[in-house]
């Protein structure tokens, strides 16, 4: 989804991704197209959808990137500022970059995947100019929702068949950015009056939050701009819950609330020369990029942002990451930049199982080169997407070893399901998780015990002792025997039939036997006892 209006081609080709560190996670994907790119959405790990000027749309699959088929005719007249995907339809929209009409929205629906698309036109205020869609964001619940110019958000609640343009003015003339987390609450932002607005009830009223510092006077994007730019405090926004969200501001700074805009704070993060154009966060993580392809992430709170990417020839608009624990990521920007961003090392994990006891075997491997200082193993009850996690060990990173091991006990084979993930921490202080590994309900269940054999009794006959019970069903039958009636009993033998002859006997000695019935995998309490005297003359 992107937040920002750039149209602005620089005349400068990518070949390689400068700015990036030749260990960095992230590197340039190659399309051959110099045209601005303004939006990207994650679909999977390997396959994305990007947005850009003249009408641009390209898609990413296993076999990767190429423009999609079957658009409308004439979309090369059209800036594209944002693209969201829910379920199988991909949304975009965009503004009309030429005269007549210049600066008229519109809307692009594709179903199937993209295979078939369509042009919508909502119905806005009467005598309302030319207005710009510049961001959408779709939930996945049937709503929409568009930010637009000249103070207008829009809103579908039955996935587009209809859209409300909810007058907004009062706030800002431009809103640029809109994050939604169902049909009733969403935020927006404007471009240029410092100022995040959020609606919780479907778009009927609109709170303003906490107001931004505006510079005064003009802003100057440097050698992006040909012309003073009214400054733009506020470029993009993005929440990962409707309490917490995260801005992208001028200056260097990100903004950070976690009270639903009541109170923000501001974090400079990177030299002042540096617009940041957006961000993304969801649980503890977060990454922002802007101007010069600056790529700044952080965990765990929003003060401390570390460094991925920057000093480079080219401006980043839009970040996207496909979740908060898998580590990728796609950004893209002028002049047909595309950066995907990979894990740095994604341990494979795998689980070997037993049943006796029950336990699962946990084994991971990964790249014995990869700068790894440590790792943390970790799981969850019934829970797929992770957190909370219960942890469960943790291991030094051995130089040379490309493979690791743990054996969970007790868990593994009963009513419930757990899910395991690899948390690997990195010698720059980062870290990444993998997972989950599934480790599905088994129906375990303790055995039962075995009963014990009745009706034991004993008689002497020529050739020794003869033991005989009633048959209790398919088990072993193991014999025990002792000179005296408490014991100890020494085990003298086996058998599966109903009967027993204890041929190393004394005539003269006293015996007294026990039974145990023997299952798979447990024996039988003590069978009542049985003795024999000495045999008479």
């Amino acid at each position: 989804m992107n937040k920002v209006n750039v149209a602005v081609a620089l005349a400068f080709g990518l070949l390689l991704a400068p700015g990036l560190a030749s260990a960095s996670r992230w590197s340039a994907e190659g399309f051959p197209t110099e045209v601005n790119l303004n939006g990207i959405v994650a679909v999977t790990s390997d396959q994305a959808w990007v947005v850009g000027d003249a009408g641009l749309i390209l898609k990413r699959d296993g076999s990767g990137w190429h423009e999609a088929e079957d658009l409308p005719q004439g979309l090369d007249q059209w800036n594209l500022r944002a693209v969201d995907v829910a379920g199988n339809d991909i949304w975009i929209v965009g503004e009309k970059r030429e005269e007549p009409s210049k600066h008229i929205g519109i809307i692009l629906k594709g179903t199937n995947g993209g295979e078939a698309w369509k042009t919508i036109y909502p119905d806005l205020p009467l005598e309302t100019p030319p207005t710009p869609f510049y961001d959408i964001h779709v939930p996945g619940d049937g709503s929409g929702w568009i930010a637009a110019g000249h103070g207008l958000v829009l809103q579908t609640t039955d996935g587009g068949g209809s859209w409300r343009a909810y007058d907004v003015s009062s706030f800002s003339d431009h809103f640029q950015s809109v994050w939604a987390q169902d049909v009733d609450n969403a935020w927006t932002c404007s471009d240029n009056s410092g100022g995040v607005v959020h609606t919780t009830d479907g778009g009927a009223s609109w709170h303003p939050n906490q107001p931004f510092p505006v510079p005064e006077g003009e802003y100057r994007l440097p050698d992006l701009m040909s012309t003073p730019q009214f400054s733009r405090a506020i470029a993009a926004l993005w929440a990962s819950g409707f309490d917490n969200a995260y801005v992208a501001l001028s200056e260097g700074r990100v903004g950070e609330t976690t009270d639903r805009g009541e109170n923000w704070s501001v974090y400079t993060i990177a030299p002042r020369g540096v617009w940041f154009r957006d961000v993304w966060s969801k649980g503890e993580h977060a990454w922002a990029v802007g101007t010069s392809g600056e790529i700044r992430y952080f965990r765990s709170g929003g003060q401390f942002w570390g460094k991925e990417g920057g000093d480079a020839d080219y401006h980043l608009n839009d970040v996207e990451m496909l979740d908060d624990l898998s580590g990728y990521g796609w950004a893209v920007g002028t002049n047909g930049t595309i950066l995907r961003r990979l894990p740095m090392s994604s341990p494979r994990i795998d689980c070997v199982e037993n049943f006796s006891p029950p336990f699962a075997e946990i084994v991971w491997d990964i790249n014995p080169e990869s700068p790894v200082d440590s790792f943390q193993l970790l799981k969850s009850f019934e829970n797929e997407h992770g957190e909370p996690f219960d942890y469960v060990a943790a291991f030094d990173f051995i130089d040379g070893l490309g493979r690791y091991a743990y054996t969970d006990f007790h868990e593994y084979g009963g009513p419930n399901s757990y899910y395991y993930w690899v948390r690997t921490f990195y010698s720059d202080g980062d870290s990444e998780l993998a997972g989950p590994l599934a480790v599905p309900a088994r129906g375990f269940v303790v055995p039962e015990f075995p009963p014990s054999p009745a009706d034991l009794s004993a008689v002497r006959t020529p050739h020794g002792v003869l033991l005989t019970w009633g048959p209790i069903g398919p088990y072993a039958y193991r014999v025990y025997r002792s000179e005296i009636a408490s014991g100890p009993y020494a085990y003298i033998g086996e058998t599966r039939q109903s009967y027993y002859v204890d041929e190393e006997v004394d005539e003269k000695a006293t015996y007294f036997y026990l039974l145990r019935s023997a299952g798979a995998e447990l024996t039988s309490p003590d069978s009542p006892l049985a003795s024999i005297g000495p045999q008479s003359d």
